[in-house]
């Protein structure tokens, strides 16, 4: 483990740049990682990339590939791990998720 890491330093807080949460999550990984809420339930971040766009911060802007808006800029999520569930492709995580365009994670 990293030391002086804290489980609140694992919370992604979208209002922040898109650059600074790319680092995060790079910085984060494997441990403790990154994460989030969707749909009520936890996300982990495993892999990122910085894209273009905007919108309200957390804001579900594309669906493919899944691109969330932040203060300033835009992630897409490449790798993640829903809540008791194995890592896999964001993709693939969103179409059992459910959630729609202009939907926010937390």
């Amino acid at each position: 483990p990293r030391e002086g890491a804290k489980a609140w330093d694992a919370m992604l807080d979208f209002t922040r740049s898109a650059k600074e949460l790319h680092d995060q999550i790079r910085g984060m990984n494997p441990w403790p990682g990154c994460h989030c809420a969707a749909g009520g339930k936890a996300l982990k971040i495993h892999e990122s990339r910085l894209a273009e766009g905007h919108g309200k911060p957390g804001e579900l802007i594309a669906l493919d590939p899944v691109t969330v808006a932040c203060g300033e800029g835009a992630l897409r999520l490449i790798t993640v791990q829903p809540e008791g569930k194995p890592r896999m492709a964001a993709a693939d995580w969103l179409r059992g998720a459910r959630l729609q365009k202009g939907e926010c994670l937390e």
